[in-house]
């Protein structure tokens, strides 16, 4: 393939080094960079709008809601009700029901001997994971951690998979070190 040095701008047809126009991905624009300044000037001044122009039309929508303050509240209200739960930033909240402590983490970590929990896995960067993820509908709570690696933490993503050893094997842990 040859290498052109030169182009055709196809707004004023003249031809040009290459360096005369803007860059698009591994080729140029195809207009020069001259005919695009002017096509910017152009544009701001038919579409940007003045000052005086700017304060009379929000003097206009600030007199339609004045008057129609009450249907519009009305609308809002109806919306809100129906559609409320999509924009409630408190829902995250309210579906992550539950407190973990820091302690109850650290027990956590150290009963998985601050290592990964997934099977083989001796890397010791854990992160909290829930087992069923908080969007799943899972809780924030101590019975749906479980310490993973930043890697298998990645690899789970949102499924519900648990790592964890069973609870027998727990229990029988916490039994040899209370000495019972």
């Amino acid at each position: 393939m040859k290498n052109i040095i030169t182009k055709k701008c196809t707004k004023c047809g003249t031809v040009k080094l290459r360096s005369e126009f803007y860059p698009r991905g591994k080729n140029v624009q195809s207009w020069c960079k001259e005919c695009a300044k002017k096509c910017v000037i152009s544009h701001r001044s038919r579409y940007q709008e003045s000052d005086e122009a700017r304060a009379k039309r929000l003097k206009r929508k600030a007199a339609y809601r004045e008057r129609n303050r009450e249907r519009l509240q009305e609308q809002s209200k109806k919306y809100w009700k129906a559609n409320g739960e999509k924009y409630n930033l408190k829902s995250h909240e309210k579906r992550a029901s539950g407190r973990v402590s820091w302690q109850d983490w650290l027990v956590i970590k150290k009963q998985s001997r601050e290592k990964c929990s997934f099977p083989g896995c001796e890397r010791t960067d854990i992160v909290i994971d829930h087992v069923k993820p908080i969007v799943l509908g899972g809780t924030h709570t101590a019975d749906n951690l479980q310490p993973l690696c930043s890697l298998h933490n990645q690899k789970k993503h949102a499924d519900h998979v648990d790592y964890r050893p069973t609870l027998n094997f727990l229990k029988r842990e916490r039994k040899v070190q209370n000495g019972c």
